[in-house]
């Protein structure tokens, strides 16, 4: 944005993007309240604890049905300590303020989706929270296709925009916004905004197709893939709905008895679309969330399903299980430390090499400090750490693969810094290699 906007590269509506820092993201947000109200179409971007701050902005844009995007790259909220990779706690955390969520799982999704996303804003008169993994969708560099400019002006509704900014606030035509209301009026007026919940459902759809017919891509609400009729139902949002995909369907060539609902449209949570997408055959249902809700007898992912199955329980007749979970068994630990294999057998507790086993996680450690150093990078661990990363993850072609594309990419990034900077780059990219990465036995007997 910040390239196109220096360009001077107009957009859709043929103006040149304006980028202002704000002192904070309540500053950036308290700006997009102020640009809605008086007729001008803004968007924000942020994640984690900076979504947070936004929140009272958010029950006012959505109360006073103001149409903007916020992009939001999800990620863990700092608590006890601060991590910075991706959960869902800062999506969660904005439910209750009644803006629309929307999932994206990669990068093609987020560019197919984003503007289909800004119409229904218009056309719902509604904010709008998009929203991707941060740290693993938000920072994947991948191949896309891209719209023409003539496809992105199909998104566009000079009605709908008509619409809003005669909405908006001019003193031309001075009104009264923002007043106090007693509980009687107040309620009633919050509920009258009901209607508003399926006329976003429907713009979204409406939109949605637009989409897979520039495309040919499929998006819903919730989208199903899999056996016609599996016994067993995964649901799932986020990037890890392309891994679950893949596992399902590795899984049916075996047994055509499995199948994933990838959630796209989160809230307004659309019962009638997701009854209507599960397969009536499904015996057992697994729904996994990325997030930890402190005190509640279930993710929040898990109670919208229980709830919508208990309500249309008659159409699920062989349906005899619905379990919930954080995800996932089977996963990679990497520790990165100076300390030899069997030093790491003796000092690791007996608990901690349980729970590893029992969640049937593989545990690896490298000594990215060493190698970093080894390959002329000083301290800067992250190039050897992703690599370690890439190569617990990929097969050999994969990896080899996965390399070379790095390496362009330092190539292109660092080349200016000096010759130098790219070759110990590369060289601590060479340096991950079986023999730097020892398997820890996790049995804890």
């Amino acid at each position: 944005m910040d390239i196109y906007s220096a360009k001077k590269k107009a957009n859709v509506l043929g103006n040149v993007v304006d980028i202002i820092q704000m002192q904070s993201e309540v500053g950036a947000i308290a700006a997009v309240h102020g640009a809605l109200q008086t007729g001008v179409l803004s968007s924000t971007f942020t994640s984690s604890q900076g979504l947070l701050l936004m929140l009272p902005n958010l029950y006012k844009l959505r109360g006073e049905m103001l149409p903007s995007v916020i992009y939001v790259a999800s990620r863990s909220i700092a608590s006890r300590s601060l991590s910075i990779f991706c959960d869902h706690q800062d999506i969660y955390a904005t439910r209750i303020t009644g803006v629309p969520i929307v999932s994206a799982a990669s990068v093609q999704e987020i560019l197919d989706l984003a503007p289909a996303i800004h119409a229904s804003s218009l056309q719902a008169s509604s904010p709008f929270i998009f929203f991707f993994d941060g740290f693993r969708t938000g920072h994947e560099t991948q191949k896309v296709e891209e719209y023409t400019q003539e496809m992105y002006n199909q998104f566009l509704n000079n009605d709908d925009l008509t619409k809003f900014r005669n909405r908006t606030m001019t003193p031309m035509d001075p009104d009264t916004r923002g007043t106090s209301e007693d509980e009687s009026s107040f309620f009633q007026s919050i509920e009258s905004q009901n209607f508003q919940n399926q006329l976003i459902i429907d713009s979204v759809k409406e939109q949605f197709k637009k989409v897979e017919k520039l495309t040919g891509r499929h998006y819903a609400p919730f989208v199903y893939n899999g056996a016609k009729n599996p016994k067993y139902v995964m649901i799932i949002m986020g990037s890890a709905t392309e891994i679950a995909e893949e596992t399902i369907n590795n899984l049916n060539e075996k047994n055509d008895e499995y199948g994933v609902i990838k959630v796209h449209l989160y809230r307004p949570f659309s019962v009638k679309d997701f009854v209507n997408v599960l397969p009536k055959s499904v015996q057992k249902i697994v729904v996994l969330d990325r997030a930890k809700e402190w005190g509640a007898n279930g993710e929040p992912l898990y109670l919208d399903t229980v709830a919508t199955i208990n309500e249309n329980k008659d159409q699920f007749k062989k349906l005899d299980l619905i379990i919930g979970g954080r995800y996932g068994k089977n996963g990679i630990f990497l520790l990165n430390t100076q300390r030899t294999s069997q030093e790491i057998v003796e000092i690791l507790p007996n608990r901690m090499k349980k729970q590893l086993a029992d969640k049937n996680a593989k545990f690896y450690i490298i000594d990215a400090m060493k190698l970093s150093k080894e390959a002329g990078l000083g301290e800067r661990m992250n190039t050897v750490i992703q690599m370690a990363f890439l190569y617990l993850i990929s097969d050999e072609k994969k990896f080899n693969e996965s390399k070379q594309t790095l390496k362009d990419i330092v190539e292109k990034t660092y080349g200016k810094k000096g010759q130098d900077i790219v070759e110990a780059n590369f060289k601590a990219m060479d340096l991950v290699s079986k023999e730097n990465l020892l398997e820890i036995n996790v049995d804890p007997h």
